[in-house]
């Protein structure tokens, strides 16, 4: 099998290091080379060693893989929107690169962003995994994120975390051929030199300060961005690193690289600076620019739950900002909640799973349900204070960022920060509040958070670790993995008409990740229809429908039409109020366009006409009456359905999917912030 998927040893270069100070083990030598230790090298490799894979071969094939080159070709050459953010090409630094005479004005060059985290390998030990992935910045958004556009550059094995700058010299290397020499592969019998270069990398705290060989999240000087020392202060029985609101002075990267060079020779740290990190060595690279902000580790796992802990538990009891009293009634509202198929996750209770609770449920949570369900239950002061946040996010993770929207979002975030000591205290103001003052930054650099956030990278962690069978070799079975998959879906996406077999067929749409099958659908004017079905019944309010149809087509008769519960258009599958087995999920409230304008609707049901292949939703207006608070957070809107006729609407005017909450007797709606960020 691995033969024939041209799998061999020249695919994983295999590094031990020693055990006692990390050094790689240099050539054959079985004693450690470093001065002074006394190291030797195991006769197993099980337990303390890196593989790295070809590099230059994964992106070769992601950059000849059928249509890629070109897609990459006309992204380069369309001219980005000087006054909205909508990828990572849009950003100022990106921009930079962009000029005449920089490095990415030649279009045939590309830029990465790299992560890295730890993965647990076994619950019965201490060894773990941490792998680093590339990605390139040029693939078009809708599919630079998936699996098999990831570039698993290496993984480390071993007892703890790894020795950042032994693991990622080699990566340096790699980056600096690529830099200097370059790719070059065919495209078409045309010879393509592509040079590289690494732009972005994203992490949590502890893995940064791992890379960028600087003091821990809790330490002094811990922040990459500014320097601000911070201060001690009590937090329960012991002390924590508290950061309180004031201006200090940015960075730079001369300054920053010299404060390395300084801890490095005085082996004391210097403005939280341990050494040099190993990324100094690249082309271009700069710690202080290219670096950002991971919102899903900050804001998500760091601040949203450290909140959800201190408003619930029974440690908080006293504070004023505590209702722990009150969790039940939450988690009741909670499991009353409907989300759309676009939320894998239904929502959890918060007691007794919170710790559970997953980075996606956070965000859901933080932009979708938590103002609803706490309007009436958390203190006005704190309620309000935390919809700063959340509005703010909102913001960030649109697809058009507007300067409005960047200024407004940096308004948001310092009042957060400023007022936070004053409702939580000085041990709230820990590393994740003061980056939400460098996040608008980070977003003005390299564009929405969803561009450069770890959810992606996250989620491929999840996905190797299936690949991992038995306990030994394990690093060359997650290789071994992922280059078959690759493999095979590479050979089921050949338009050879001669080799389209069932096998072929299934396993297409087995990588395509598509839900539905494309044979129950009919391919009708600017959609899709599902399960079309006759109308062999009265409809409900059917004198209301045949008006609006002759409105609309200037035809009353509804007997040539056909009955729908689903469509699929804009990428996303429409639901009805038809689809009875759907109890758990309501993903039937619809935005819609017309003259303009927004509207939002609830579709009863689709109507088809065969004939002429249009489609009509049928349903209901969702009416705004307000938001979730006064003059706040607009994207959750406080609606009511309006009447118990029935209204048609044309199927071009449908737009997307809402999020639909309902508390109690209140119903609030949001549009999703992009369409690109999914769990």
């Amino acid at each position: 099998m691995k033969e024939k998927c041209g799998f061999t040893v020249n695919h994983l270069n295999f590094h031990t290091f020693c055990t006692v100070c990390e050094n790689v083990f240099q050539n054959k030598a079985d004693q450690c080379q470093t001065p002074g230790c006394n190291g030797k090298k195991s006769a197993s490799r099980s337990n303390n060693y890196f593989v790295t894979g070809n590099t230059c071969k994964q992106l070769e094939d992601i950059l000849t893989r059928s249509g890629m080159w070109q897609s990459i070709q006309e992204r380069a050459n369309t001219t980005p929107s000087a006054d909205v953010l909508t990828d990572i090409v849009d950003g100022s630094e990106y921009r930079k690169l962009k000029q005449e005479g920089q490095f990415l004005s030649d279009n045939n060059n590309i830029s990465l962003s790299f992560f890295t985290d730890g993965i647990p390998l076994f619950k019965s030990s201490g060894v773990s995994l941490w792998p680093v992935y590339l990605l390139i910045n040029e693939i078009p958004r809708k599919q630079r994120f998936l699996k098999k556009n990831m570039v698993l550059w290496g993984i480390w094995q071993g007892s703890g975390k790894p020795n950042m700058t032994v693991f990622l010299k080699s990566l340096v290397l790699d980056l600096q051929k690529l830099y200097y020499e370059g790719l070059t592969f065919q495209i078409e019998g045309r010879p393509i030199c592509s040079k590289v270069i690494l732009l972005v990398g994203t992490m949590d705290l502890p893995a940064r300060a791992g890379v960028l060989n600087m003091t821990q999240y809790n330490g002094e000087y811990s922040c990459i961005f500014c320097l601000h020392p911070g201060v001690v202060v009590r937090s329960g029985k012991g002390h924590c690193r508290s950061f309180p609101f004031r201006d200090e002075p940015m960075r730079t990267t001369m300054e920053t690289k010299r404060n390395a060079e300084q801890a490095l020779n005085s082996r004391k740290r210097v403005k939280g600076m341990m050494g040099i990190s190993v990324l100094n060595y690249l082309p271009y690279f700069s710690i202080c620019e290219y670096i950002v902000i991971d919102y899903m580790h900050g804001v998500l796992l760091g601040i949203c739950k450290k909140l959800l802990g201190m408003w619930f538990n029974a440690s908080s009891s006293g504070k004023p900002y505590f209702i722990g009293s009150k969790i039940r009634e939450v988690d009741k509202l909670l499991k009353s909640i409907k989300p759309p198929y676009l939320i894998n996750r239904l929502p959890r209770k918060l007691s007794n799973t919170l710790h559970h609770w997953k980075a996606s449920e956070l965000r859901s949570w933080l932009l979708f349900y938590s103002l609803p369900c706490l309007r009436d239950i958390l203190p006005d002061v704190y309620l309000k204070h935390f919809s700063l946040l959340v509005e703010a996010t909102y913001l960030l993770l649109g697809e058009g960022i507007s300067s409005e929207d960047l200024q407004r979002a940096d308004i948001l975030l310092t009042m957060f920060v400023k007022s936070a000591e004053g409702l939580y205290g000085k041990a709230f103001m820990g590393l994740n509040v003061h980056n939400l003052l460098h996040l608008v930054g980070c977003v003005k650099k390299w564009g929405p958070l969803w561009a450069w956030s770890c959810f992606c990278f996250e989620s491929f962690n999840g996905e190797i670790k299936k690949g991992i069978h038995g306990t030994g070799n394990v690093c060359r079975g997650i290789f071994w993995s992922i280059h078959a998959e690759k493999y095979i879906h590479s050979m089921v996406g050949h338009d050879d008409a001669s080799s389209k077999t069932n096998t072929k067929e299934f396993l297409k749409h087995l990588f395509s990740g598509h839900l539905i099958s494309e044979k129950s659908s009919i391919q009708a004017s600017q959609c899709n229809v599902l399960h079309a079905k006759t109308i062999d019944t009265q409809l409900p309010h059917f004198e209301d429908i045949c008006n609006h149809l002759a409105d609309i087509t200037g035809d009353k008769s509804i007997d040539d039409y056909m009955k729908a519960p689903k469509v699929i258009r804009n990428g996303y599958v429409m639901y009805s109020k038809l689809c009875i087995k759907v109890k758990k999920r309501n993903s039937f409230c619809i935005r819609i366009s017309e003259a303009n304008t927004f509207k939002y609707m609830e579709v009863e049901y689709y109507l088809l006409h065969p004939a002429s292949s249009r489609v009509f939703a049928v349903g209901n207006y969702l009416t705004v009456v307000g938001s979730v608070l006064d003059n706040r957070v607009p994207h959750i809107m406080q609606v009511k359905l309006e009447g118990i006729g029935c209204i048609v609407k044309k199927v071009e005017t449908l737009q997307d999917v809402m999020v639909k909450t309902t508390i109690g007797k209140k119903d609030y709606i949001s549009i999703m912030p992009n369409t690109i960020e999914r769990n």
